[in-house]
Parts: structure tokens; C-alpha cells; sequence
């Protein structure tokens, strides 16, 4: 528990059950005729030919590469064992072969939900915020209507192609001087302060946020215990303002949590 005083936890429910996902990465063997998806225990490949988790546009592109793959290993070149995402990218459904997760930007794959998500975001931050960094930003999917709204958004995170922009900065947050890294390369401060970090949590936290003291905190998790990590050193300068689950994967026993914290 992170405080007695917190406000009532808000479910932010999903609106279906089934037919939700917008990404999807299967794993292939050729030699053995294989696609699907990799077995929880083991490293064998389960075929779903009716796989009813996906959209129904990814779902149309997953049909045609059941019957294609091989052709297209093929025609392209690609290696005998690999994997293959299927995934929405600004309206338009994409195929990559054997490149990293997401590479396009890291984005929820339930789109209802995490707009449900993003909305109770800006609602919260759009009259309290002028200034965002966001860590672990992906493609800015936390903070996209937000900069839209008028805040300035710096976003920080690990990119194939090393990019540097103005708005989105390549850095592997987990590297030990990564926050010193930053510091030499932007001197602006920043009002708040989001994270959306893989399970492992950020446990360098603290100190981002000792060196810009941020107003606002938004902590985004698919791992609680790590969520509550972090945030254990930082609750005698900050107040908890709303505490979300956030159902982006019904029909499991995962939970996304969110957290909006605002300094005391």
C-alpha cells in the first residue's frame, strides 16, 4: 500500500471481451511449416488459424498471411525462423519481419481502452499542465492530445534507428548516467512528469524527479508491485489524486494501473 489515504480505485473497462487487439507478433519455422504463437512453458508453436482476440482488420491481414508466409519468406528473402508482427499504424495495417516489438513506437494494443486511458489523462493534466516529459513515450501515445492541447512534450526512449528530434529523444533510460546524459543535451524543466516503463519499473525514479521536481506525477503499469516500488520513495513530497485498473486485456487476470500524483 502506498497510502491509507488514497482515493477509491476507478475500473476503466474494456468494451469487448474479444476482437480487441491491434498488434500481434507470431513466431515461424519453416522447415516445419509453423505460425503461430510461441507455447507459455515451452518454445514450441501453437497454430491459431481462428485466433478472435484481433481487430478486424488485423485479423483480415493474420488470414492472408496463414495462407501466404512461405510465399513471402520466399519471394523476400527472409530467414527460415523468425517472427512477424501484424499491427495498426496510423489507420493502415503493417507487416514487419524479425524487426524489435513496436518499433514503430510502443502503443497499447487494446485501442478502446487505452483511449478510455489517454482521455482520463488529459482531462486530469490539460488545465494543470504546460510542460511534459514523457519517459518511456514510445510514439508519444500518452501525451499526443495533450501536446495537441497546447503543452509542450519532450519524449524520451529507445529507438532502432537512434533518432534525435526535437520532441523525441533516443536514450536507454535504464543505462546508469542516463539522466546525466539528458541534462547535458536539455536544460528545460518540466511541470510533469509521465512514465509508462516495462515490468521492471524505473528504479531510477527518484532521482529523475529530485532533479526536475515535477508538480505533477502520472505513472502508467503493467506490473503494480514494481509501480509501488518506485513510488514508496517519493510519497512524503507527493499526494495521490486518482488511482486507476485498466482493463486493456479482458478476458485475463492483467491489469493495467494508473496513477496520477501531484507534488504536496
Amino acid at each position: 500500500m502506498l497510502s491509507s489515504t488514497a482515493p477509491p480505485i476507478e475500473i476503466l473497462e474494456s468494451a469487448n471481451r474479444l476482437h480487441y487487439r491491434n498488434r500481434i507478433q507470431l513466431h515461424y519455422h519453416f522447415a516445419s511449416s509453423s505460425l503461430g504463437f510461441k507455447e507459455k512453458m515451452g518454445k514450441s508453436i501453437l497454430c491459431v488459424p481462428n485466433c478472435l482476440i484481433m481487430e478486424a482488420s488485423v485479423e483480415e491481414k493474420y488470414h492472408w498471411l496463414v495462407l501466404n508466409w512461405k510465399k513471402e519468406i520466399l519471394r523476400s528473402g527472409y530467414p527460415k525462423v523468425g517472427h512477424v508482427e501484424i499491427y495498426k499504424y496510423q489507420d493502415q495495417v503493417q507487416v514487419t519481419w524479425n524487426k524489435p516489438y513496436a518499433e514503430q513506437g510502443f502503443s497499447q494494443v487494446n485501442t478502446h481502452t487505452n483511449n478510455m486511458m489517454t482521455d482520463q489523462l488529459h482531462q486530469y493534466l490539460k488545465t494543470r499542465s504546460k510542460s511534459i516529459l514523457d519517459l518511456f513515450g514510445g510514439a508519444g501515445n500518452l501525451t499526443n492530445s495533450l501536446k495537441e492541447s497546447g503543452c509542450t512534450r519532450q519524449c524520451i526512449d529507445l529507438y532502432s534507428d537512434e533518432r534525435r528530434t526535437d520532441e523525441f529523444f533516443h536514450l536507454d533510460l535504464f543505462e546508469e548516467e542516463s539522466l546525466e546524459v539528458f541534462k547535458k543535451e536539455n536544460k528545460e524543466s518540466f511541470d510533469t512528469l509521465i512514465l509508462d516503463p516495462p515490468r521492471s519499473g524505473f528504479k531510477q525514479l527518484s532521482s529523475w524527479t529530485k532533479h526536475f521536481s515535477p508538480k505533477h506525477l502520472a505513472y502508467v503499469s503493467c506490473h503494480p508491485a514494481t509501480m509501488i516500488r518506485d513510488l514508496k520513495p517519493l510519497m512524503n513530497d507527493y499526494l495521490i489524486k486518482k488511482n486507476y485498473l485498466v482493463d486493456l486485456f479482458p478476458g485475463t487476470f492483467h491489469y493495467e494501473a494508473m496513477i496520477f500524483l501531484e507534488k504536496a
